[in-house]
């Protein structure tokens, strides 16, 4: 658009010339010089943008791995894309061996009397629907190594400019010592 409208105050400038003195100025060089530096300009524009996304980029990443909760991303299909380190070390899976997995295939979570069926119908909910879940009551997450914790856990949808759910992001939250103490009071 910037170029365009150089070129049209170069041939209006040498339309000017020519008609209010007489002098013919020829635009072909303004133009010229236009032409050549449109994909110079546009190249340094695209390379600040692309700049500005890895600036962005890192800062999620390095506020992602500083929260002491789980946080899992995924697909619209609920397939695994990020994990943190919490993420990792709570259930036990290194992001390498899991990314694109169902999420269900990595996640073993039942409530208390059980069910382990609930949290992913919830889940399910937050991608097709693109509610936010958050479940109040604990829930407990066996490991990949059989450990179990007892997890608080929340859901939002990831949305693309148009509005649709492209995915969601799932917060694990450790409450084992408090359901312990919880358990040793109500004992």
């Amino acid at each position: 658009t910037i170029v365009v409208l150089f070129s049209l105050l170069a041939l209006t400038f040498s339309i000017f010339l020519l008609k209010g003195g007489g002098v013919w100025y020829p635009p072909v060089a303004v133009l010229f010089t236009l032409a050549l530096s449109y994909p110079l300009w546009s190249w340094r524009r695209l390379e600040l943008f692309a700049r500005s996304l890895h600036d962005e980029k890192e800062r999620a990443k390095a506020t992602l791995h500083s929260i002491g909760d789980a946080v899992i991303a995924t697909d619209a299909t609920g397939g695994i894309e990020y994990m943190n380190p919490v993420a990792e070390s709570l259930t036990g899976f290194p992001l390498a061996s899991i990314r694109g997995r169902p999420l269900d295939t990595m996640l073993v979570l039942k409530t208390e009397a059980g069910v382990s069926d609930e949290p992913f119908v919830a889940l399910a909910d937050c991608l097709r629907q693109g509610r936010s879940v958050r479940l109040a009551r604990p829930l407990f997450l066996t490991d990949r190594l059989g450990r179990e914790y007892a997890v608080r856990l929340s859901a939002n949808p990831i949305r693309a400019r148009k509005g649709n759910v492209t995915g969601m992001v799932l917060a694990l939250g450790d409450i084992t010592d408090t359901v312990k103490i919880s358990r040793k009071m109500a004992f």
